[in-house]
């Protein structure tokens, strides 16, 4: 807000609050909250006892008391979701919680396709409304409704095929030829581990206080990840895991990391590289769909070397999904260094 306007607002609300001492004086009624909206501003709905709303409120401030928190980055996301979409929806917002079935999220849902939001955010912003609806229980943490979901009459959009870009050879290598040295690295790490961007932002090197993530030389043992420059833990437990890195990946990561220590890739103040950065300066002056397209590169380059596929799932950080899976330790394969340097990075430097 500029500096002009803050005297407006300022003087605009000191005459009305001398205007209610005058009248409080002379015994009038307390003053209406919306007489002190500035011109033009609306006045905030009232938020009703047992609506929709209100539960939604209270299901966002239980997530962050749990023993397992959720992750700052699904929090945000669901907080978004709850403003930009529930508190202001005409279906739901005040609706109260007992009057809420499945025609209220089938009309909910038309409400959102009247938005002309996509399949994919519907779906998002749909999963959200249950969860809010399903956190309503009594003090004794029982359900307070008994919701039985009919996904045909809700007609939620059925949401196709995502596009998931994989990056090519040629691609890769061009892009190495296009970006700073710093850009490169990354990219490499990116493409010869199989890491999420986060992931590999949050390695360090130097001394291993086996807390944070670190590169030894060899393979990186992930630990951590970095959402918008802070560390946290990684997406689930399977994420924390160590990754080996075929001896071309090492060597280029040794020259670029040198005598470095802390944050492999950081910014000039040593903090962590900031994925904007990465995007605007380093992917943008490729033909790269995005550092994601890079995972699903290593994890095609691991089936085209026909690498075991607990092994496969282990070095991508994804959980096993069999009990047989479940049972296996390929972190502990004596053969992990052979497939690693079997498969090998795909591209040339």
């Amino acid at each position: 807000m500029s500096t002009l306007a803050s005297e407006v607002s300022y003087e605009f609300l000191r005459q009305k609050c001398v205007e209610r001492a005058a009248q409080t004086e002379q015994g009038t009624s307390d003053p209406e909250p919306s007489e002190f909206l500035l011109p033009g501003e609306e006045p905030e709905p009232e938020i009703r006892e047992g609506s929709f709303v209100e539960q939604a409120q209270i299901w966002l401030q239980s997530l962050s008391k749990r023993r397992k928190p959720v992750k700052p980055a699904t929090l945000n996301t669901w907080s978004s979701i709850v403003r930009a979409h529930v508190a202001s929806s005409v279906v739901l917002g005040n609706t109260l919680l007992a009057n809420t079935d499945n025609q209220t999220l089938r009309e909910f849902v038309d409400e959102l396709v009247d938005k002309e939001l996509g399949a994919r955010s519907i779906r998002d912003i749909l999963l959200v409304a249950k969860l809010i609806l399903k956190s309503a229980k009594d003090s004794r943490g029982n359900l307070l409704f008994k919701w039985e979901f009919n996904h045909d009459h809700i007609n939620a959009p059925v949401v196709g095929e995502a596009n998931a870009p994989c990056a090519k050879r040629e691609d890769i290598e061009v892009a190495l030829r296009r970006v700073s040295e710093q850009h490169q690295a990354l990219i490499i790490c990116l493409a010869a581990s199989g890491l999420r961007l986060g992931e590999a932002l949050a390695v360090c090197v130097g001394s291993d206080d086996n807390e944070n993530s670190f590169w030894d030389g060899q393979a990186i043992h992930v630990r951590k990840s970095v959402w918008r420059g802070v560390l946290q833990s990684p997406k689930t437990r399977a994420a924390v895991r160590i990754v080996d890195l075929c001896s071309e990946a090492n060597a280029a990561l040794a020259k670029f990391a040198g005598n470095r220590t802390g944050f492999l890739f950081a910014s000039r103040n040593r903090t962590p590289l900031s994925p904007t950065t990465f995007y605007k300066h380093g992917l943008a002056k490729t033909r790269l769909a995005g550092a994601h397209s890079l995972r699903r590169f290593r994890a095609t380059r691991l089936g085209e070397a026909e690498v075991p596929m607990p092994l496969v799932k282990f070095w991508l950080g994804h959980a096993g999904e069999s009990m047989s899976e479940k049972y296996m330790r390929p972190g502990e394969m004596a053969s992990r260094k052979e497939w690693c340097e079997r498969s090998g990075l795909g591209f040339s430097l």
